[in-house]
């Protein structure tokens, strides 16, 4: 039983460095907000109904730049609540404004 249970934890370890390596080679978008400087934006996902904040970052000269993954996503901050996708045709701006 300790052998299973060992190979069970090297594959978790796997798992998550893999999972670590394809979040820091995801691409940045621009994401433009009609927010004031030093405001923090939630970036929200949600999948299989679970909600999940993927990023807060501040809003500098009306941009919170983020990495993210293809999905659907939910900017959440003060006065901003709005979807947007990340899809294979999505540009490096994402425009909420």
């Amino acid at each position: 039983m300790p052998r299973v249970v060992e190979a069970i934890g090297q594959e978790v370890r796997r798992a998550e460095l893999v999972l670590a390596q394809v979040t820091t080679n995801l691409p940045s978008y621009d994401i433009k907000l009609a927010l004031p400087d030093r405001v923090v934006v939630r970036i929200v996902e949600y999948r299989q109904g679970v909600e999940r904040v993927v990023s807060e970052q501040p809003v500098a000269g009306g941009i919170a730049r983020v990495k993210l993954a293809r999905g659907i996503y939910k900017a959440v901050g003060p006065g901003v609540d709005k979807l947007f996708e990340i899809g294979s045709g999505t540009t490096g701006e994402v425009n909420l404004a």
